[in-house]
């Protein structure tokens, strides 16, 4: 049985990755309200991809050398539950405020409705 309690969900630009996912789930699915602001929009995962070795890249015997580097992939990208990109339009609160009083005066009103 899922727990009807009001949730309200604090965000802002450095809201990102994981918990902006959370957050835009939240959100769609009629669980949580969210205060604050609009979250960072990052939208993806990525991972870092060693190079081989120049000693590896010249023979095919294993043997030891300088990393010749690495390189960055994206490796996820992150949708909400409707379909809509995250990247760079992040999530929207249901109130807007930048200002912490008004966050916990919003916080309040929403707790006694």
């Amino acid at each position: 049985m899922a727990v009807t309690l009001p949730v309200a969900v604090l965000v802002d630009g450095d809201t990102a990755s994981a918990a902006e996912v959370l957050a835009g789930a939240l959100k769609e699915n009629n669980r949580a309200r969210l205060l604050g602001q609009t979250t960072y929009g990052k939208g993806c995962s990525q991972g870092l991809l060693k190079l081989p070795s120049e000693a590896n890249l010249r023979s095919s015997a294993v043997t030891t050398g300088s990393p010749t580097g690495a390189i960055r992939i994206t490796i996820a990208r992150f949708f909400s539950p409707t379909g809509q990109p995250y990247t760079g339009r992040g999530v929207e609160p249901d109130i807007f405020t930048d200002r912490p009083r008004e966050q916990a005066e919003a916080l309040l009103a929403m707790a006694m409705n």
